[in-house]
């Protein structure tokens, strides 16, 4: 009786396991997402589960641009003159809402890597001024 219970759970488990989809490495780290794509992803609704992944995703890619940005603006050790003047206190989510803001816009090129158009627009709405 014990035998056939697990092999009847076995079988359970191997039909689903047999139904799931494979997760390939490109559903979830795209090598160079093009800003359309991003603004897709940052545009999506909190109403799903997939949507707030999505707007997570969307507001970590757009963080770590805006950070990476920030640490280079630092490290400038040229004369050069600083190129953003970032406000402090500010969420990754208020970085992803500038950033569609921008790639809304009639000027971004959404088949552009999705990073150099986040680029452009922190540069774009926190250039210093001069």
């Amino acid at each position: 009786m014990k035998a056939g219970m697990v092999i009847t759970g076995l079988l359970l488990t191997g039909a689903v396991l047999a139904q799931e989809k494979p997760a390939t490495e490109e559903e979830y780290f795209p090598q160079q997402m093009t800003a359309k794509e991003l603004l897709y992803a940052c545009a999506s609704s909190s109403l799903t589960r997939v949507g707030r992944e999505r707007k997570k995703y969307c507001q970590g890619f757009v963080s770590g641009a805006e950070e990476a940005a920030r640490l280079l603006a630092t490290q400038d050790r040229g004369g050069n003159e600083r190129r953003y003047c970032f406000p402090q206190g500010k969420t990754a989510g208020y970085f992803a809402e500038v950033f569609m803001k921008y790639a809304a816009g009639k000027t971004a090129d959404l088949d552009k890597p999705a990073v150099l158009v986040v680029i452009e627009a922190l540069e774009d709405s926190f250039a210093c001024e001069r």
